[in-house]
């Protein structure tokens, strides 16, 4: 699998990568999305804005099931990001889904 670079995704492919690994499936008639994840909204029709949204984003992270390799490379490079576990708490949705795409093997630095 070829893995894209971040700087190569843009803002819809970067929203849909994190959508689809949070459970998201887009209805191949109507286009629209919905949700299986309990952790997040059922039908939302549309992605929420990852990028943007500091809720959506606590919504993805709630995917991360803590205590897995997958979890603590999310954390790891998040404090890396920013310098501190402190930064971190401050990341703002942008970052975090930056991070999130990365942790999760779906994009490269």
């Amino acid at each position: 699998m070829n893995i894209p670079k971040l700087s190569e995704m843009s803002p819809d492919e970067k929203r849909t990568a994190i959508g689809t690994a949070c459970g998201y499936v887009r209805d191949q008639i109507s286009g629209l999305w919905e949700n299986a994840n309990p952790e997040m909204p059922r039908a939302n029709y549309v992605l929420p804005d990852f990028l943007d949204d500091l809720n959506a984003m606590a919504r993805a992270e709630a995917t991360l099931i803590q205590g897995t390799q997958e979890y603590f490379r999310y954390i790891g490079a998040l404090c890396d990001l920013l310098g501190s576990p402190a930064g971190a708490i401050f990341a703002k949705a942008d970052k975090r889904a930056h991070v999130f795409l990365i942790a999760k093997g779906l994009a490269s630095e």
